[in-house]
């Protein structure tokens, strides 16, 4: 049990730093603005700033055409389903799935403030909720879930427009999901067009430490949500498909937002 759980660490150490190395490489966002050096009181010390390379920070690509600033909930307008219980968990998951440690992924800043930031600069005021993720040690495979929700109808519009023809959801959303640098190598995802009512996936590959390492995502628009599956793991392998995991997500939701 002891070598088991040593290995499990390192594995997900290894599985981590790939995927900082991954989106760093990518340029998510630009670079990012070196961390200043905090000045020691006179009393004390201050911890030192971690060094690991954010996996999401705000993208520098131009805002979709959306209404910046959410409008108040009209009084005789249906109230929005509570999706707080929409997430999946590692039983739910095919075998060998655990949860990944949650320090990891706020190190890699893979949070739900993090990502938030990134659909903002992107043009979606909705919030980042229900982020999980999960571990894969047998295939070195982390895949994170999250939801944007609530969006407004004007950005629900918009969105599934954009969904509708994949060359404009590459250009628009794979700048905030994969970079620039990851844009440029990125493909479009085959049979991912079947979720919600409007879904696109991309995937792109770049080296790190002479390994080259893949990044699938997948977006879904289903009511006033999107969904967002991300998965990384190293390429030529054979991971837990992406599309397995978008279908799972998306029935969660499907039957959260079904009429009993």
């Amino acid at each position: 049990m002891h070598t088991m759980n040593r290995r499990m660490a390192y594995l997900v150490v290894i599985g981590i730093t790939l995927v900082a190395g991954l989106l760093a490489g990518c340029g998510i966002g630009g670079s990012s603005a070196p961390t200043p050096t905090p000045t020691a009181a006179p009393t004390r010390t201050l911890a030192p700033t971690p060094t690991l390379a954010p996996l999401i920070v705000p993208p520098t690509n131009t805002p979709v055409s959306i209404p910046p600033t959410p409008l108040p909930l009209a009084a005789t307008q249906t109230p929005l389903p509570n999706l707080s219980m929409v997430k999946l968990t590692a039983r739910e998951l095919p075998a060998g799935f655990q949860d990944a440690p949650l320090d990891s992924l706020r190190k890699a800043t893979l949070t739900e403030d993090a990502l938030t930031t990134a659909f903002q600069s992107a043009g979606v005021y909705a919030r980042v909720i229900n982020l999980t993720g999960f571990q894969h040690a047998q295939k070195n495979q982390l895949v994170v879930f999250f939801l944007v929700y609530p969006l407004l109808p004007s950005e629900k519009t918009a969105l599934d427009a954009q969904l509708a023809t994949p060359e404009t959801a590459l250009k628009t959303w794979g700048n905030a999901l994969l970079g620039a640098h990851g844009v440029a190598n990125a493909r479009l995802l085959t049979n991912v067009d079947k979720f919600g009512d409007k879904s696109v996936g991309f995937t792109t590959v770049v080296a790190q430490a002479g390994m080259p390492v893949r990044a699938d995502t997948v977006m879904i628009s289903r009511g006033a949500a999107v969904q967002v599956v991300l998965s990384y793991y190293p390429d030529n392998t054979t991971p837990v498909a992406v599309t397995e995991l978008a279908k799972l997500y998306d029935a969660r939701l499907a039957t959260t937002l079904t009429p009993k």
